[in-house]
This record gives structure tokens, sequence and C-alpha cells, in this order.
């Protein structure tokens, strides 16, 4: 076409002319012919992708930082690195796939204990690796462990501006290494939604984790129920026995108790952790 004027759309360039409800298919794609050009013959590509999958999965990468694929940062693993790229090549870049292989593996099934007293190191994937939950995923855990999911427009509103303020303040998904910042623990103490989260309410819903435990009449019981929302297990003989001693101190004002407990199960490394 001349300078200042638009190509006529000529339906015989498209393999799928456009239509009425119809997506159309040109004959030819710069958006496909730039996905065949990075795909074709690029064994870096498959590697870069299935290097920052088991990352996410594992908690770190056969090349550790993942970012840094280069011969300054050789592969933990190579032999592993170049079959799981291989296979994702093969398989027609399937990501279920490479994701099922992984979580079905062993390294992805250990333990985070080790079974001598010498913690490995993290680079030969010997033990789990113990990983900070990353700010969507304790968003979530958050919200489902107090039973505070939104059940409102407006508890929505305030929810999704937690989670954004989460998202600047926790880690993504692959830190080069993670400390937890003075900014995250002051956000965790003053926050006044983490506040509201651990503060006695209900709704049409039901009643939030801190109303439930306030009902409730025996001490043992409160905490066998913090544990096993929060933590997902029931709670060692010491720490029932230190939480029912808290909360005796503090039976004429029991629902500041029973929130400052579920507020240290909550900032515990435990709950911050995945294991």
């Amino acid at each position: 076409p001349a300078k200042d004027t638009k190509e006529k759309d000529d339906p015989a360039k498209y393999l799928v002319p456009p239509g009425n409800k119809i997506a159309s298919k040109p004959k030819f794609s710069r958006r496909e012919t730039l996905a065949a050009a990075a795909l074709t013959d690029n064994p870096s590509l498959a590697k870069a992708f299935v290097n920052r999958v088991w990352a996410m999965l594992i908690g770190r990468g056969i090349v550790h930082p993942v970012e840094e694929m280069s011969s300054e940062y050789p592969p933990s693993h190579p032999e592993l690195l170049d079959w799981l790229a291989r296979d994702f090549e093969q398989s027609g870049h399937d990501i279920k796939k490479l994701i099922r292989d992984i979580v079905l593996s062993e390294v992805y099934q250990l333990d985070s204990k080790p079974s001598s007293t010498t913690r490995p190191e993290s680079s030969v994937f010997a033990v789990a690796l113990e990983k900070p939950l990353h700010a969507e995923v304790l968003f979530r855990s958050l919200l489902v462990a107090t039973s505070r999911w939104p059940s409102t427009a407006e508890t929505k509103v305030v929810v999704n501006a937690f989670r954004k303020l989460l998202l600047t303040q926790f880690p993504d998904l692959f830190p080069r290494e993670y400390n937890a910042s003075i900014q995250q623990a002051m956000f965790l103490s003053n926050n006044p939604i983490v506040h509201d989260l651990l503060h006695p309410s209900g709704d049409a819903q039901g009643l939030n984790l801190p109303s439930l435990l306030l009902n409730m009449t025996g001490q043992a019981e409160r905490i066998s129920m913090s544990f096993d929302a929060i933590f997902g297990r029931p709670p060692t003989h010491d720490e029932a026995a230190m939480f029912e001693g808290y909360l005796a101190k503090r039976d004429d004002r029991l629902a500041k108790g029973i929130q400052q407990m579920l507020w240290a199960m909550v900032c515990s490394p435990e709950f911050l952790m995945n294991h």
C-alpha cells in the first residue's frame, strides 16, 4: 500500500476469513512465525522452561538462580536437565505431563527432615526444600485457615486490596535467596485486615474460626481445632500445655487471647513455609 494508507483486508489472505462469531485465521501469522522460530532447533528454551517449573515445584532450580542459564552457573544435574528438556520437546511441549512427571518423582515426595544429623546441600535435592509460601498462596491460606472467604461485594473489595498488599511484601516465585524481612513482620503485626481476619465475626455464610473457638467451652478443644485449621495437625503435648496456660491467664478477656494465639500461629515459620 501507499504511504499513510492501510492495506485492504482481502479474504484471500485467510485460511479462515473473518465472519460473524467465527475466529479468523490468516495464512501468515506473525505470532505463529515467532513461536515456530523460538521452538524449532532451540533446546535452550526447553531447558529454561523445565528448569523454572522444577524450581517452582521443588524450591530450587537445577540451574540456580533460574534466570542465569549460562556457563557461569552450570546445572547441578546436567543429565537430568537434558532429559527433562528432551522429553518436554518430544511431548509437544506438554506442560501438564511435565508437571505430572515432576510431582510423581522421588525428589518431589522426599521428607524435609534429613535422615542424618547433617543437612545435605540444597543443590543435591536429597531432602525436600523448605520454601516460603509466595504471596498468592499465603493470601488464600490465611482466608481458608480463618474461615473468612469473602461472601459479599464489600468484603471482596477489602480482601482484594489485602491481596495486593501481600503481593508487595512477600516473595515472588523465584527469589534467589529468601530471608524474612522486617517489613514482612511489621505487615503481619500491624495490618488491620490481618487483625480483622483473626477477630471473632460471622455472617450468613457462618462463623469464622475465632468465633467458633470462642463458642467452645474447653481449652483443649479450642487448641486442637486451632492446630487442625492452621497447621493441619494436632498439637504436641508441650504445645497444648503452653497454649492452655496462656488462655487460662486470659480467661477474663478470652476473645483477645484467642486472637493473639491465632496470630502467633499464622506468623510462625510452620505456617509461612511450605514443608
